[in-house]
């Protein structure tokens, strides 16, 4: 299962479309399953939260120094 990280910035009911957000407070990241948190935000009631990219990424080579 593929899971997403969201905040949420709406709670207007403890509950929505089958998503149980009782233990959740407006302002916290949640790690959620991909289909609740697409549910939260299609609401308006979560933004997404971007990941840090992959260490095996290569480095920018503008970042380093001479």
């Amino acid at each position: 299962m593929k899971y997403m990280k969201v905040q949420l910035i709406r709670k207007l009911a403890n509950r929505l479309n089958g998503v149980d957000l009782t233990a959740y407070a407006v302002g916290q990241v949640v790690d959620l399953p991909e289909r609740a948190a697409s549910i939260l935000l299609a609401e308006g009631w979560a933004l997404p939260i971007q990941t840090a990219p992959a260490s095996d990424a290569a480095p920018d080579p503008a970042a380093q120094s001479s």
